[in-house]
């Protein structure tokens, strides 16, 4: 159980663990909304990429944008 990872959880009071449990589900939501992106956000990207492939010197590749970065 996560007890043994996590010892001290022995030592809350049964609210304090029921507070805890509703912060990790609050923080467990939180970034999956986060992480999901909206048809409208896909979309956008699909059209950058069909963009990028109808001609490939107008955009940089993401290891270069990196690369650029580093050399500031």
């Amino acid at each position: 159980m996560i007890d043994s990872r996590f010892p001290e959880l022995a030592r809350l009071t049964p609210g304090e663990k029921m507070e805890l449990a509703g912060e990790l589900v609050s923080a467990a939501q939180d970034q999956a909304d986060a992480s999901e992106l909206s048809e409208k956000a896909v979309k956008i990207l699909e059209n950058k990429l069909a963009d990028a492939i109808a001609d490939p010197s107008t955009y940089i590749s993401w290891e270069d944008l990196k690369a650029a970065k580093h050399d500031r």
